[in-house]
């Protein structure tokens, strides 16, 4: 039982790095984010992006992770991870003026993410295939 929980503890620590990744660098984005989740993120920031608008937020603290659900079904392993965090945002317009400024401000935010890895491969990475945040569930 102590491994288990070595190996949850691991689990979480590395969900909770992914994370702060996945918001703070969009670069990583398309080879951590499964195809149809990277799909609408790529929208969302071509649509930004289009109408000349840049959003930055800052992720200040996470305050708690928790592995809520895990399961393998076939070779897919799925694990769901509930993840409250304070960040602030702020949107800027093409000429650079911030439109929108929360960054005084810091909001809690509650998301729970679901990762999925297929156990057949020998590649170790966990992918993001759903995102919801608390409001959504």
């Amino acid at each position: 039982m102590n491994s288990y929980r070595k190996l949850i503890t691991f689990f979480i620590a590395g969900m909770y790095a992914l994370r702060k990744l996945l918001i703070e660098f969009k670069s990583q984005q398309t080879r951590l984010l499964a195809f149809e989740l990277y799909e609408e993120f790529a929208q969302s920031i071509h649509t930004r992006n289009k109408e000349g608008d840049q959003l930055t937020i800052t992720v200040h603290a996470i305050n708690d992770v928790q592995l809520t659900d895990g399961s393998v079904k076939d070779s897919i392993a799925s694990v769901t991870v509930k993840f409250v965090s304070e960040q602030s945002r702020t949107v800027k317009n093409n000429a650079g003026d911030i439109v929108e400024d929360e960054s005084e401000e810091r909001a809690v935010i509650t998301d729970i993410w679901v990762f999925e890895r297929d156990t057949q491969l020998d590649d170790p990475n966990w992918k993001l295939v759903e995102t919801q945040n608390e409001f959504d569930s």
